[in-house]
């Protein structure tokens, strides 16, 4: 659909101070990073517009409209992305990940008045080294660009938190785990009995290739007894759930849903399998475990960060399932190896949702530094500096 057939509704007052840029088609989630970073910056009394290709997408996932090219939602004016000519460009302008803006939009913003930011989020899995949570790249013309990376402190600016995945309280996880999957579960008008014993194993499986999904079905099956429940999530290429088997274990097929249905799949699991980054940040935050199908060398850095702390055997075992997902490993030997480890992968997992809950806010840390001028950047690290030492 052209821009000349988007429809508008009332938007938020002209000049918002932010303008964030996000991707659907970026593979790190530009789109679901940066429509929660616009989200909490709102939350700060920000104003904020998300400039994206991703209307549909934020359409099907929280009922907005896929075609008003101007809306408002939860505070946050959403844009399609072809219609940033017509808007001044803000004071601050965000490209998640890696996003651009248009030509023009840069041009004008080159021309801005002084005073003006630039900031690149990277994400914690992209393998870039920073010396520091927020990095000054460049300042001239009265405009300053900055970098900051996810992840941990002090080298790196925080995390964006997605909604809802609130990390449980010692104690609760199994309880919290099965109301998440009797929520979904109502959903779709599914039984009880589908996944037999309440206490049993759940994996959700989310990937973008048949291949992978395969791979992953084959190593959740190799499972010791008694066999775990399998989800996967098809999306678009069905239409109601559909209960099957691999083996003998069974497997119920997902259609597309709502976020907050596909979050409480994803946090109502024991194991989650994906290549997809939202699903996996949902899982960390809540201490879920994670393997991550990587089937391209670009993908071993979340290992890294995944990792840190972790004892060599456990690290190893996950490397073998990360690449045997992808298609670069034996399935037989990785599964072996991790199911053998899989206590100690539960407790990496808790691991990683401690040092996400103990780090700040990445929105916070960018608020901070970008109120600040450049040379105060150390003062903001000290700001935030983390509660427990880590070892990045």
């Amino acid at each position: 659909m052209s821009p000349n057939h988007l429809s508008l509704s009332h938007a938020s007052p002209e000049g918002a101070e932010w303008h964030v840029f996000a991707d659907k088609c970026e593979e790190h989630g530009s789109l679901w990073f940066g429509f929660q970073l616009a989200l909490t910056l709102t939350r700060r009394g920000q104003r904020v517009r998300l400039f994206t290709n991703g209307l549909d997408e934020l359409a099907r996932a929280f009922g907005t409209s896929a075609t008003t090219g101007v809306q408002v939602f939860h505070g946050v004016e959403l844009v399609d992305a072809r219609l940033d000519r017509f808007f001044q460009p803000a004071r601050n302008s965000v490209q998640m990940f890696y996003t651009r803006p248009s030509k023009d939009y840069l041009s004008r913003f080159a021309r801005s008045i002084g005073g003006a930011n630039s900031l690149q989020v990277v994400p914690l899995d992209s393998g870039i080294t920073t010396s520091n949570a927020i990095i000054v790249l460049d300042q001239r013309d009265e405009i300053t660009s900055w970098m900051m990376q996810m992840g941990d402190l002090p080298r790196r600016g925080g995390y964006i938190r997605l909604d809802g995945c609130e990390k449980p309280t010692p104690g609760s996880e199994d309880r919290a785990r099965t109301e998440h999957r009797a929520v979904a579960w109502r959903w779709f008008e599914l039984p009880p009995e589908l996944i037999g014993d309440p206490s049993g194993m759940v994996v959700t499986i989310a990937v973008g290739s048949q291949g992978a999904a395969s791979r992953a079905l084959d190593m959740v099956a190799k499972r010791p007894a008694p066999q775990p429940t399998a989800c996967m999530l098809r999306g678009k290429s069905i239409h109601a759930p559909a209960v099957g088997e691999h083996g003998s274990m069974g497997v119920v097929e997902f259609p597309e849903m709502s976020w907050s249905t596909r979050q409480d799949l994803v946090l109502g699991s024991d194991l989650l399998i994906t290549d997809k980054p939202e699903l996996a940040a949902q899982a960390n935050q809540c201490g879920i475990p994670v393997i991550w199908s990587a089937d391209h060398s670009s993908d071993m850095p979340y290992l890294d960060w995944y990792t840190v702390g972790c004892h060599a055997p456990m690290r190893a075992a996950l490397c073998q399932a990360f690449l045997a997902v992808g298609g670069r490993r034996d399935i037989d030997d990785a599964a072996q190896q991790y199911w053998a480890h899989f206590k100690d992968a539960q407790r990496l997992a808790q691991g990683v949702a401690e040092r996400i809950a103990r780090a700040p806010e990445l929105a916070d840390v960018a608020l901070a530094a970008l109120n600040e001028k450049p040379e105060a950047v150390s003062v903001v690290e000290h700001q935030f500096s983390p509660t427990a030492p880590i070892d990045l």
